[in-house]
């Protein structure tokens, strides 16, 4: 998992996000979250202590190495919910 990259699929409800998650789930270096939708960066929503805990939406990889770790939430697009995203997300 240490030289894993991270996507994430950054799109609008009802624009696909669901469908590409899962066809991008099925390449064997792409790894998806255990829930699709974490909306980790997004408030009210956080529910983990620090952004050292993304890593735990994927205990698949502690079991063999991904290439990437994907995860897909539309909240960081969704006013006002998305505010502070980047900034969260660049820590």
């Amino acid at each position: 998992m240490a030289d894993s990259t991270y996507l994430i699929i950054i799109g609008a409800m009802k624009a696909g996000t669901t469908s590409r998650f899962h066809i991008l789930d099925s390449h064997p270096d792409i790894c998806g979250s255990f829930e699709k939708e974490p909306n980790f960066f997004c408030e009210p929503w956080h529910r983990r202590v620090h952004v050292t805990d993304y890593d735990d939406l994927w205990p698949e990889s502690k079991n063999r190495d991904f290439r990437y770790l994907m995860e897909a939430s539309a909240c960081y697009t969704n006013p006002p919910l998305s505010g502070g995203v980047p900034a969260a997300i660049e820590q």
